[in-house]
């Protein structure tokens, strides 16, 4: 399977913005990164992404997130889906275990206020799921203390954890995602009103 068709294969194509990436960065699930957190960095600074508009900072990042789910190994997974239960909200990566539990992951370049529907919406994935965790990642590193401190304080106490994208506070979540134990689960995902949901894609 030639680099170009990767992306293809693994259903992305229908990915807003993954097929122009995969034609900038060929190797982009074979390029040598010692981190997760590096490997974005370096996606990120190959794109030029600050120097891009806000939509395509937030496709990049979230393509990288995806390479390193492909790249480690890390799935079944879905991409901007929900789930049934929690109506109205969308993450950018849902991996539904063995145990019945859910681990979702929002990508996002900046926060501002929306740590609060994040908030809401793992309330409302924990309460209908028991033990599942809801993940924040941000492109904006000066968002990640404050946000880490409502969630020690409770203000925002549904959230497991938020972490930059590109620092190495980042790879500790792969490395668990890594000795998770995921399956398919259709029933259960939340693929939207016009059907934009992707998955599962199966590394």
């Amino acid at each position: 399977m030639s680099n170009k068709s990767k992306f293809i294969h693994y259903g992305l194509d229908q990915l807003s913005g993954a097929l122009a990436v995969e034609s900038k960065i060929p190797d982009i699930l074979t390029m040598i990164a010692n981190r997760p957190s590096d490997f974005l960095a370096d996606v990120w600074k190959k794109l030029d992404a600050e120097n891009c508009s806000a939509g395509h900072r937030g496709q990049y990042l979230l393509i990288g997130l995806i390479s390193i789910l492909i790249r480690e190994g890390i799935g079944p997974f879905y991409v901007n889906c929900g789930v049934k239960g929690i109506p109205t909200h969308t993450w950018d990566i849902v991996l539904t275990r063995d145990d019945g539990a859910i681990t979702a992951i929002s990508a996002n370049v900046t926060l501002k206020e929306r740590w609060k529907t994040e908030n809401l919406a793992a309330w409302g994935l924990k309460r209908e799921y028991n033990s599942s965790q809801a993940f924040v990642i941000v492109r904006n590193e000066q968002e990640v203390p404050s946000l880490n401190r409502r969630i020690q304080t409770k203000e925002a106490e549904y959230i497991d954890s938020c972490a930059q994208a590109f620092s190495p506070q980042f790879d500790p979540l792969i490395s668990n995602l890594k000795n998770g134990r995921f399956v398919e689960r259709n029933a259960i995902i939340d693929r939207g009103r016009q059907n934009k949901g992707l998955g599962p894609i199966n590394p």
